[in-house]
């Protein structure tokens, strides 16, 4: 009978770990399923976030390229074309020539 009460020792023992183990087990299956449920919120934070990110990089390319189009379209029209440099020459040398010609009435009129 000895034998007996070993072999049912032997297998209380088993039974307390094994017993052990189905516990720790099911704590860490506990811990991965909170982690899978993390990991899944991350990931999907993370594709909203590259959505937003990819939004905000073609709303700035638009907003960029539309001041291209702008400062080319102003550009476009503040360049002087060569009749407008030619008038404005003109009118420069005719306004020099009238000073000159008052400059030198003054002149004359001092030596008289």
């Amino acid at each position: 009978m000895k034998s007996l009460c070993e072999k049912m020792d032997v297998m209380k023992e088993a039974y307390r770990s094994y017993e052990e183990a189905i516990k720790v087990f099911e704590e860490a299956d506990t811990l991965n399923t909170e982690n899978v449920k993390a990991l899944d919120v991350a990931s999907q934070k993370y594709v909203l976030a590259q959505l937003d990110l990819e939004k905000a990089n073609n709303d700035l390319s638009d907003y960029l390229e539309e001041m291209k189009n702008v400062e080319e379209t102003e550009d476009k029209e503040n360049v002087n074309t060569g009749a407008q440099t030619a008038l404005g020459l003109y009118a420069l040398g005719g306004v020099l020539g009238f000073a000159g010609v008052a400059l030198t009435g003054k002149r004359a009129r001092k030596e008289d």
